[in-house]
């Protein structure tokens, strides 16, 4: 677990050492492009409110409206075109490319971060149906948003981080 923990946090420091590098770069295109890496990770982030409020009300056994639920899916719909064009700019091959500045493990991570953002979307999508057709399950709800909060804890973590470091 503690190899796990350091694992993790050398991970995002790799990931701010290089972003920051981009950040601080005399070419305008390396700074452009550390923008986008902050501005993907923004994209990709599930907002507190919409599908992410209804996951939690089931996990918590908590009512909901359904006309609700209905505008969050179709929000949910909507965000995908964002969404992938946001994920492309965390490709794996993409970065490495910039070998200078990228490392294999920072590249990794960051292309890591928009997998689980796919997967969790797909399963976001299959959980709301359930919703509609009133099959949601209370456990998968609660782990469901656990992976959630999971996965916006670390986007959190790395974007503060990139802001701070790349002012």
């Amino acid at each position: 677990m503690i190899a796990e923990g350091l694992s993790a946090a050398a991970s995002v420091l790799d990931i701010v050492s290089s972003v920051s590098k981009m950040a601080q770069s005399k070419d305008q295109g390396d700074r452009a492009e550390a923008a986008e890496i902050v501005e993907a990770l923004r994209s990709i982030y599930f907002v507190p409110r919409g599908t992410l409020d209804i996951i939690q009300a089931v996990a918590e056994g908590a009512p909901f409206d359904p006309g609700e639920a209905k505008k969050a899916f179709e929000n949910f719909e909507h965000a995908d075109r964002k969404v992938f064009l946001a994920i492309e700019k965390l490709d794996f091959e993409r970065l490495a490319k910039k070998k200078e500045v990228f490392s294999l493990r920072a590249s990794r991570e960051l292309e890591l971060i928009g997998w689980k953002k796919i997967q969790l979307r797909q399963k976001v999508r299959a959980f709301l149906l359930n919703v509609f057709d009133q099959k949601a399950d209370q456990a998968d709800a609660a782990r469901l948003h656990q992976s959630l909060t999971d996965l916006n804890t670390k986007i959190e973590e790395l974007e503060e981080s990139l802001q701070r470091s790349t002012r």
